[in-house]
């Protein structure tokens, strides 16, 4: 649905914002955040750490997709500038240039890729303000959903911590 939402959205800044809005509906495992330039724009990802630490691969890994998924969006090759990744390189520097398409650093305060902001505000192919807007409300709907949901998680939880003690 949150796909739907992207593909209609005006420009791929638009898109973005649409998936930091929604974001939730698709993963608790991170966050994305833009952060603009007057020429440039990072998309910074910030992972949510639960229990158990992320591996510098998932990191990559949706680096790498949302490499694709700009491609993808907006039926275009055109590589980011720069992507940068807070751990250290945990493979041969080459792979990451192939596969992400642009220079890679690493041991860097954060998580991200540099794009430029004519690709950003840049119209989409499938732009279609009508859709978007049906898809916007039905995930909307589905947030909220979601929230409920959690709340109500929380709440039995705690119930049940208080009535049974706490898990063996």
């Amino acid at each position: 649905m949150v796909s739907f939402i992207l593909q209609s959205s005006a420009t791929l800044r638009d898109a973005l914002g649409v998936l930091q809005k929604y974001q939730r509906l698709i993963s608790d495992g991170g966050r994305f955040q833009l952060l603009p330039g007057a020429q440039e724009s990072w998309l910074v990802y910030h992972p949510c750490q639960g229990e158990l630490a992320f591996s510098p691969h998932q990191i990559e890994a949706v680096l790498a997709a949302a490499v694709n998924f700009t491609h993808w969006i907006a039926q275009s090759t055109r590589p980011p500038l720069l992507a940068r990744f807070s751990h250290g390189r945990v493979g041969p520097q080459g792979e990451y240039q192939k596969v992400l398409g642009c220079p890679v650093e690493f041991d860097q305060v954060y998580n991200g890729l540099l794009l430029k902001n004519e690709q950003l505000d840049q119209p989409l192919p499938q732009a279609d303000s009508q859709l978007a807007h049906l898809h916007d409300e039905y995930a909307a709907s589905r947030l909220h959903a979601l929230s409920r949901s959690g709340n109500l998680l929380d709440a039995l939880a705690t119930w049940i911590r208080s009535h049974f003690g706490p898990p063996l």
